[in-house]
């Protein structure tokens, strides 16, 4: 996937959390979208696109799970970021569609690692499927 056309949707309560993340998937010539509230997250969602979204589960208006449900969509792989290592919030997250998990507060450097892994996997998966020379 061309790095200039991959767009994250970055979904965290806390600004501070928020634009630190940000700069660091910036960094990798990712098309950063910030959203503070799951509100600004839908909105989002409805006007543009985006291929990875990352959610705080822990927002100030609604869960984060709430959030994820709501953005799905084709080719949108969903990164949950959870405080505390609750089973069952890792059990509702599964069957509401989150792909993949990180306690949070994240490293930069692993989330940007993690959003490489999904792009890597996407491409794989894409020159596998047949009409792809």
């Amino acid at each position: 996937m061309d790095v200039v056309s991959t767009s994250v949707l970055l979904v965290i309560g806390d600004d501070e959390e928020r634009l630190h993340l940000r700069r660091a998937l910036s960094r990798e010539g990712w098309r950063v979208i910030p959203a503070g509230t799951g509100a600004q997250a839908r909105q989002i969602a409805e006007r543009q696109g985006f291929e990875v979204a990352i959610v705080d589960n822990r927002l100030s208006d609604e869960r984060g799970f709430q959030v994820i449900s709501a953005v799905q969509g084709p080719g949108v792989s969903t990164v949950a970021l959870l405080r505390d290592e609750d089973t069952m919030d890792r059990i509702v997250g599964i069957e509401l569609g989150a792909d993949y998990y990180m306690r949070s507060p994240v490293n930069p450097r692993e989330l940007v690692a993690r959003v490489k892994q999904i792009l890597r996997k996407r491409d794989r998966a894409g020159a596998d499927s047949p009409g792809r020379l």
